[in-house]
């Protein structure tokens, strides 16, 4: 009975452990909301235009990717995928969404709560800034 109890305990400390390492990867944010903002050559932003209310955020750290994803005004969900490109000189992340389109990632989660994705490619003149704001940890 003894060898069974201990067997049955080490297969589920084995399973538990393995469940949390595939997760440990993982980061988990929640915000208060997600903006699209458009942003002169000096960086003011001259609109800023709500996408969404409670965005989730994952990170990956070991493949160095964001997934976003949001419920916006009419309930349904906005999401956006970028994938690891480079490191800049900046130390900013470059990066690809799944449409091809190419972002530089600040994050300032950690000292202010907030995430920038700017699209490389002007539009009108202007740069194209994906906002998160209010991030908090989960």
């Amino acid at each position: 009975m003894k060898y069974i109890f201990f067997t049955i305990f080490t297969i589920s400390m084995f399973l538990y452990s393995t469940a949390q390492s595939s997760n440990s990867d993982e980061l988990r944010y929640k915000a208060d909301g997600i903006y699209m903002t458009f942003q002169d050559d000096s960086g003011k932003t001259v609109n800023k235009v709500p996408l969404g209310k409670s965005p989730n955020i994952t990170f990956d750290s070991f493949f160095k990717s964001y997934y976003l994803n949001w419920k916006d005004e009419n309930g349904q969900l906005g999401e956006m995928e970028l994938s690891y490109i480079m490191t800049d000189e900046n130390g900013y992340f470059k990066m690809q969404d799944t449409f091809g389109n190419i972002f530089h990632v600040a994050n300032y989660m950690q000292s202010h709560g907030k995430l920038l994705v700017v699209a490389e490619q002007k539009v009108n003149g202007y740069f194209l800034v994906t906002q998160v704001e209010g991030i908090k940890r989960l």
